[in-house]
């Protein structure tokens, strides 16, 4: 893909870390990590008939606007970095939603109204603060995680040797589970109730 390679032209010539920081949020793995949770989550999604869809630790918005693409809806994505959100409204449609929020902080009536709840950056947040979050959640929606097990960078503080090792650490009724390997790491996801 061109576009792949002008960002990465552009990754090697900037030394900003906010730029350098966009460029990864759209970086190969990332894009195929989404199409992955895309297809897998595709089935699941005809249980509703207009999908509340919230993407926790979604960064600059990458997966939210697949999301909303393929559901032709709203789909929400919360971030605990503010820029994550100013930089998201640049970079993608209207149709999605930015909420500035930890992950800590999401209450049982924050996530009632949501049918889908992902977070695809486990490796960043302590399996305690993941199974309180999602231990908040409406009955019978459907929560979506991944992991990885890439722990050559210290901001992955949870990162897990296998997919056995990531469903164990989840109160998590799982239904669907796999590993897709990429260079140097494999990605974990499950999609559970």
């Amino acid at each position: 893909m061109k576009f792949l390679k002008i960002l990465k032209t552009i990754d090697n010539l900037n030394d900003d870390p906010t730029i350098k920081s966009i460029i990864n949020s759209v970086n190969r793995d990332q894009i195929e990590s989404k199409k992955w949770l895309i297809e897998e989550l595709k089935p699941h999604l005809q249980v509703f008939d207009n999908p509340r869809i919230l993407v926790v630790a979604g960064w600059y918005g990458l997966l939210a606007e697949m999301l909303s693409k393929h559901i032709g809806g709203k789909v929400y994505s919360s971030d605990i970095d503010p820029n994550c959100s100013k930089i998201g409204i640049k970079l993608f449609s209207d149709n999605i939603k930015f909420v500035i929020k930890d992950i800590k902080n999401y209450k049982k009536h924050h996530l009632d109204n949501y049918d889908i709840l992902i977070c695809t950056s486990c490796e960043h947040i302590e399996s305690e603060t993941i199974n309180d979050f999602i231990s908040k959640r409406r009955k019978n929606s459907i929560v979506v995680l991944q992991n990885n097990n890439y722990f050559g960078l210290k901001e992955h503080i949870n990162c897990k040797n296998s997919l056995e090792e990531f469903e164990n650490s989840l109160n998590l009724k799982i239904f669907n589970s796999g590993v897709k390997s990429f260079k140097g790491y494999d990605r974990y996801m499950v999609i559970g109730v």
